[in-house]
């Protein structure tokens, strides 16, 4: 390798770094990039696209049909609603993120007000379910026009919120 493909690969790797891209060496001795941070227009899109996809009353199986990433049952949850089950999912989440053990309970309900500040995870989307059908949900993510985190919210009678919210 001459000087000029080495300065090629040192400036690529730097874009990347600072575009928020991980880097480390895997088990072949190769390089790895792995995912780039969601910038705060896909965050939007992804708010918008759940925004306009879900509606209260759709069946476990229609929710299943819109989206091309896998459910995760959630944990802990507590609905006064007598909703009977849960689901989350979590966009943009780098790899390795894991929900911290320090949260009340460990409650998928509750908001990691860190990870989304931090662009761990980019948008958390909760989930209940009454009788096999969508009976609320919920969007955690970091708004692009006020740089704080909101917690947009579809309530079980229709009612919607979007607000910030604090730790």
């Amino acid at each position: 390798m001459n000087w000029i493909q080495a300065a090629v690969i040192t400036a690529s790797i730097l874009a990347f770094q600072t575009i928020g891209g991980h880097i480390h060496w895997n088990d072949t001795s190769t390089i790895a990039l792995s995912s780039v941070s969601a910038t705060g227009a896909a965050i939007t899109e992804k708010i918008n696209e759940l925004q306009s996809k879900l509606k209260l009353g759709l069946t476990k199986e229609e929710v299943q049909s819109l989206f091309t990433e896998k459910f995760e049952i959630a944990h802990n949850s507590d609905s006064e609603n007598g909703s009977d089950s849960y689901w989350k999912y979590e966009y943009f989440k780098v790899p390795g993120y894991d929900r911290p053990d320090d949260l009340p309970a460990h409650a998928d309900h509750v908001i990691d007000y860190d990870a989304l500040v931090n662009k761990q995870l980019g948008a958390y989307l909760y989930m209940e379910w009454k009788n096999n059908k969508l009976s609320l949900y919920s969007i955690a993510y970091v708004n692009s026009k006020d740089n704080e985190v909101h917690l947009y919210v579809m309530s079980h009678d229709g009612t919607v919120s979007d607000r910030p919210v604090s730790p």
